[in-house]
């Protein structure tokens, strides 16, 4: 009995991050490998492209801890966004898309300034959520990304690989999600 009762908080951290458990028995518990993920291929328009893949720059290191990485890939994004933005003129993005990008260069720009990764993890949410609809928007293209969810940040991401790399925790919760 205190076998079960002891495995209880961890069943109910692992199925609040997404994770899959059996229910707690007296005998070790049976974890179903993990499906790969689901990939969309993004970006056939090349300035959504250079878009998308300083954000996943971001996203990495964020998910890393890497705090001085991420100040760095967040003002290459906020300085490719402005000069994307002062060429408006030479831009043939739609409006729904040249507003997400304006999203991603204010948002970026205030996380680029933040003074510690916590600030920029927070800001990173609004920059994933302009990110994200962008990325499917403009399908096509030779990046292969997924979408991820982390419950405990309530806030989505996009990312390469097959791994969830949660940018809102790094190593404090570095696998809570799941591939959406």
């Amino acid at each position: 009995m205190r076998h079960f009762v002891s495995t209880l908080p961890l069943v109910a951290l692992l199925a609040a991050c997404g994770g899959e458990a059996a229910a707690p028995t007296a005998t070790a518990p049976v974890v179903a490998a993990p499906a790969a993920p689901p990939t969309f291929a993004c970006c056939a328009d090349a300035k959504v492209d250079s878009v998308v893949g300083a954000y996943v720059d971001v996203q990495a290191a964020l998910a890393k801890d890497d705090n001085a990485g991420a100040a760095t890939s967040l003002t290459a994004l906020t300085a490719l966004l402005a000069a994307t933005t002062a060429a408006k003129a030479e831009t043939t993005l739609d409006a729904e898309s040249a507003a997400f990008v304006a999203t991603i260069e204010a948002e970026s720009t205030a996380a680029a300034a933040a003074a510690d990764i916590a600030a920029r993890r927070t800001a990173m949410k609004k920059v994933s959520a302009a990110a994200i609809p962008l990325a499917k928007k403009h399908p096509g293209g030779s990046r292969t990304l997924s979408e991820a969810y982390c419950p405990m940040a309530d806030a989505s991401w996009l990312q390469t690989g097959t791994t969830i790399a949660n940018p809102y925790y790094g190593s404090e919760m570095l696998t809570c999600g799941s591939f959406k």
